[in-house]
């Protein structure tokens, strides 16, 4: 007998497509790296379990962007960042390893992007996952060298493989 899918929570097949769209979006031809996010957003009143969801769910509010936001320029910010904090390897076994049944609806993962040979990290991400009905969400900034004093500009993209859902 066929489970029934959980309507607050992506398959494991989903949870991995939505994070390798996002690898992809930004850099297929560097490494990345994972950490599950503590956060998760759902746009207000948005229930999976209601019909009105399917048809007129609601966007993720400003305030929330703006949290998606912060979240990002704090990680970004950090002087910490190492990659030995990230889970190293492909997509597929972290997430058999952090969401084992999928990830919640509404979930973020970092993501950090860095260079084959010295490990560098050129770009950090948070990617939102989205919803059932919505686009996932990545902000993102290119990392400046050691010592670069200018402010990286955080960019909001939703995923284009995903547009046919609200964005």
């Amino acid at each position: 007998m066929a489970r029934k899918r959980d309507p607050n929570r992506f398959t494991r097949k989903e949870t991995i497509e939505r994070l390798k769209a996002a690898k992809d979006y930004l850099s297929n031809k560097e490494r990345a790296s994972f950490v599950k996010g503590r956060t998760l957003e759902l746009p207000p009143g948005y229930d999976p379990n209601l019909d009105e969801s399917y048809y007129c769910a609601p966007r993720l509010s400003l305030e929330q962007q703006h949290k998606l936001y912060l979240h990002t320029a704090k990680f970004i910010g950090s002087d910490s960042i190492n990659i030995s904090q990230f889970f190293v390897g492909s997509v597929s076994h972290f997430i058999a390893c952090e969401f084992d049944l999928g990830a919640p609806i509404g979930a973020t993962i970092d993501i950090a992007y860095y260079s084959w040979s010295n490990l560098e990290v050129r770009r950090l991400a948070t990617l939102w996952l989205g919803t059932w009905h919505h686009t996932p969400l990545i902000a993102w900034a290119k990392v400046g060298k050691l010592g670069d004093s200018t402010e990286p500009a955080i960019r909001f993209d939703y995923l284009p493989k995903y547009m046919d859902l609200i964005h």
